[in-house]
Formats: C-alpha cells, sequence, structure tokens
C-alpha cells in the first residue's frame, strides 16, 4: 500500500521498525510512513494524511497514525499552570514553571539507564514526572504540547546551567526549572552503625563507597527519595522490607531519588566521596571494601623530579669542563 501525497522528504531505513522510528523522531509531526522494503526507503508523511489517502502499491507498505494521538488538545493552547508558579511532583521534587518558554542545550542521556533525554508526554505534569525520576539527576525540562507543529516526542530532560529561557514563538511550549534541594552531609566513620529507628535493626556503613546501582544496563534498584542517611536507612530496614543494603547519594548526582535499595548484598564498586554504603550488620562477613584508587605520585618522588636536574646538570657542566681541558692540553 502506498499513501498519496503529504510527502515529508525521504530517508533510508532497513526495516519498518526503523521506519517507524524515524516518523516517530521527525521535526514535524509524522501522520505515517509508506516503506519501501526493496529500496530500503522509507517515506514520512504529514498532515492531512488519513485512511482516504491510501492506494494499492507493490512492495510498499503504509503505516498510519491513530487519529487520537495527534489531535490537538484545544486545553492545551494555554499554560496548565500560572507562570512562575510551583509544582511538585510525586517523589516530591518541585518545579519552576516557565510558560511560553524554552530552554535550548544541556538535553542528556542517562548512562544509568540508557534512556535518552527526549521522550513522549501527554502533559507537562508528566514530562515533570519524567524528569523527577529520571537517573542521572535531571535538572530542567521543556514540554511541546503542538502535536501539529513538534515530534512525537515533545518531552525534553536537561541537566547542567547552560540552557537560558528564551521566549518562544509557539503558544504551547512551556519549561520547568527543578528546585534541588540542598541535603545536609552526615558525618561518617567507617565501621561506625546506624541503627533503625523503632527497631533493632542495625546498618554498617562504608564510606565514599559506591556500589553499582545499576548491575545489568537499563537495570536499577528501587529508589526513593530521602534527606539523610538515617532515612534511607530507615527505609532499607522497614519491617517486613527484603532490603539488605542501601546506597545514599548525598549529592542526589544519580538522581533525585537518591536512596538506592537492594535486596541482596552488590560486589563492591569504587571510591567516591559522594555516595555511603550501608549494609546490615549481621552480613559483615559477606562485606568487601571497595578498591584503593591509583596511589599519587608521592612526595619522595615529587621531591626526586626536582632534586634530579639540580645533580645532573651541574655534573654534566663539569664533564664538560674536564673533557674541554683535556682536548686544549693534547693540542698543546
Amino acid at each position: 500500500m502506498d499513501i498519496f501525497g503529504n510527502d515529508m522528504g525521504g530517508v533510508g531505513a532497513d526495516t519498518i521498525e526503523d521506519c517507524i522510528e524515524q516518523c516517530t523522531r521527525n521535526t514535524k509531526a509524522c501522520y505515517g510512513i509508506v516503506w519501501i522494503e526493496e529500496d530500503k526507503v522509507c517515506l514520512p508523511k504529514g498532515a492531512s494524511t488519513s485512511y482516504r489517502s491510501l492506494s494499492p502499491k507493490i512492495n510498499a507498505t503504509a503505516v498510519l497514525n491513530i487519529p487520537y494521538q495527534v489531535e490537538q488538545d484545544m486545553n492545551d493552547i494555554i499554560c496548565p499552570y500560572p507562570n512562575l508558579s510551583t509544582q511538585k511532583t510525586r517523589n516530591g521534587l518541585e518545579f519552576q514553571i516557565l510558560c511560553g518558554a524554552n530552554l535550548s542545550f544541556d538535553d542528556l542521556l542517562s548512562p544509568l539507564t540508557d534512556s535518552e533525554s527526549e521522550m513522549h508526554a501527554n502533559s507537562l505534569l508528566e514530562c515533570l514526572e519524567n524528569c523527577a525520576k529520571l537517573h542521572p539527576l535531571c535538572t530542567r525540562v521543556t514540554y511541546n504540547a503542538d502535536r501539529n507543529g513538534g515530534s512525537w516526542l515533545n518531552c525534553w530532560l536537561k541537566q547542567g546551567v547552560t540552557s537560558k529561557a528564551t521566549p518562544d514563538t509557539r503558544l504551547m511550549v512551556h519549561s520547568a526549572y527543578a528546585l534541588v534541594p540542598n541535603l545536609e552531609r552526615n558525618d561518617c566513620r567507617n565501621g561506625s552503625l546506624v541503627q533503625v529507628q523503632g527497631s533493632e535493626t542495625r546498618f554498617r556503613l562504608s564510606c565514599n563507597d559506591f556500589r553499582r546501582i545499576n548491575g545489568t544496563v537499563g537495570s536499577i534498584p528501587q529508589s526513593y527519595h530521602e534527606k539523610s542517611l538515617q532515612d534511607c536507612a530507615d527505609r532499607c530496614g522497614n519491617k517486613g522490607s527484603t532490603c539488605v543494603a542501601a546506597v545514599f547519594d548525598h549529592e542526589m548526582w544519580s538522581g533525585f531519588q537518591n536512596c538506592y535499595l537492594f535486596d541482596k548484598m552488590p560486589g563492591p564498586g569504587e571510591q567516591n566521596s559522594n555516595y555511603t554504603f550501608a549494609y546490615l550488620d549481621s552480613l559483615s562477613s559477606q562485606y568487601l571494601a571497595p578498591p584503593p584508587k591509583p596511589a599519587e605520585i608521592s612526595g619522595k618522588s615529587w621531591m626526586a623530579g626536582i632534586i634530579t636536574p639540580a645533580i645532573v646538570i651541574p655534573a654534566l657542566a663539569g664533564f664538560y669542563w674536564y673533557w674541554a681541558r683535556m682536548r686544549k692540553s693534547k693540542k698543546a
């Protein structure tokens, strides 16, 4: 089958799935595709594409969007929240709303979940929720509610401070800054114990200890936002919980949900001052410390680098003086 008209150019695609992906990521709204298997060509189709546009064609496959997915909700024309107001997500992260503003740059890719910064959201709130639960930390978003003038991937997750809010001529583009709280840094002593409040359960601490929170790509343990190491230990030690260890991210570098729970003892990770590892005291025999960091250049080596030239240069000068004198005496 073919779709008559409404062409938006052509791109290469080895499979029909690749062609649909091209349509999804098109900068303009894509309403359907035609994939020509023999030529490995993908033809995205624009507005006004419908089943009425279908026509027979050999070796071509046509796919249409489900109509309701591209129908514009008139409520999206206005910003859903007052400008500069604050909205809170389910996990407690607050955002300041910037109506009619666009944030360029700083799109991020999550190395922990292998997910990209562009995704689809049905509302600005859903886009905020996507940001709040992302690993690593997402600090700002831009959302485009225009289903006719934008791509299906209309929620951009960002990190950093490069993005500056600029007015957008499209009335349905809005952004938000995450109001990330500053957590109080707890003093940590290796081997010390933290007792779960209201329980006899105790956790032993390993300071500056980062354990892999994604044992396999795309997989992370249960995570929650907690304000302190004590709260994280309490979360892990709750009655009936299968949790045996936890990693607390003081700086929330890995995400706003900064308390990671493990149902089995994770292997050794690496030294990192942003993290504290807590494990059940009863599992102390299974604990393996993270490997030490590569040894830094010692003071002795540094001194050798300074002293050696001071010794070698005068020695060479003395040798040259001796050689020149002997040569002169031979000529005489």
